[in-house]
């Protein structure tokens, strides 16, 4: 990869300030001899333009990234960073920060840097246990369904429940600790689902709603921060129970969620995460 070459593009698209490309070149002008912590901070921008040089970005972008005071605090909070997983997850951060500036909560270094590999691997794990709700699916108006991704961990406080999904009450509170997360005994909610009867998507299953409380949707026993969103956001899912679907429709159900079967609807997930709605249309007679 020419390093000089995707700055300079970042550029020439309106992507990067001209500032910010002399910040990030000055990283590379010196390869010999470079100190444990630069070798650290070059490897991350490395990982970024790896992520930058993948996407397919629109030219003559409105708003370019030019906050070089976050840029230089971030880099300086990478410098200790080693371990060569975690550094490629905080290059995807760097590169999801130039696309959408405003997007990396404060602080986030700091989680970034306070992690170990093992509490990456926990997260990770934590937050490929999501489901997809649908709503707006009959109503052509609003241009498709509406689809939403959340995070769903359908926890139980036990071993033999916490040796099936491969999820500890110690590794929720850690994460807790380190503000990815939060946790509740009581359950989680998100609320303003405009819709009386949402499909849920989880693990390959469709579920259709029959009734809910108010706007309310049960999401399980944990909600991410914005740090655990902006961090969730850049992961890549590892595999998880085979028996997901049929824990999150019995957490559902304990939260008072009612369903009822339906052969209309099938939802399917994409790579990139998306949700796609096939719909099977009764044959007129």
């Amino acid at each position: 990869m020419d390093v000089y070459g995707v700055i300079g593009f970042g550029v020439q698209i309106g992507l990067l300030s001209i500032e910010i490309a002399r910040e990030l070149k000055s990283f590379f002008k010196e390869n010999d001899n470079l100190s444990p912590n630069k070798a650290n901070q070059q490897r991350i921008i490395i990982e970024a333009l790896k992520v930058l040089e993948k996407l397919n970005i629109d030219v003559n972008r409105e708003k370019e990234f030019s906050n070089i005071v976050w840029l230089r605090q971030f880099l300086s909070g990478m410098q200790g960073i080693s371990d060569t997983s975690i550094q490629e997850v905080c290059g995807r951060i760097l590169a999801q920060e130039f696309t959408s500036p405003g997007v990396t909560p404060q602080r986030m270094e700091q989680i970034l840097s306070g992690m170990a590999f093992e509490d990456m691997q926990k997260f990770q794990r934590m937050s490929s246990m999501n489901i997809g709700i649908i709503t707006n699916y009959n109503d052509d108006s609003f241009g498709g369904p509406n689809a939403e991704k959340c995070i769903m961990v359908p926890f139980v406080d036990s071993d033999e429940y916490s040796e099936k999904i491969g999820i500890y009450l110690e590794d929720i509170l850690e994460l807790q600790a380190l503000g990815l997360l939060t946790y509740s005994s009581n359950g989680c909610y998100i609320s303003g689902v405009p819709c009386k009867h949402p499909l849920i998507y989880a693990n390959g299953k469709t579920f259709y709603i029959l009734w809910h409380h108010e706007d309310e949707i049960p999401t399980g026993n944990i909600t991410l921060t914005k740090a655990g969103r902006c961090l969730s956001n850049v992961i890549n899912e590892s595999e998880i129970t085979n028996e997901y679907d049929k824990l999150v429709r019995e957490c559902m159900e304990h939260f008072g969620v009612e369903f009822a079967e339906q052969k209309m609807y099938s939802v399917f997930k994409t790579d990139d995460g998306c949700f796609n709605l096939t719909v099977r249309r009764r044959q007129q007679q």
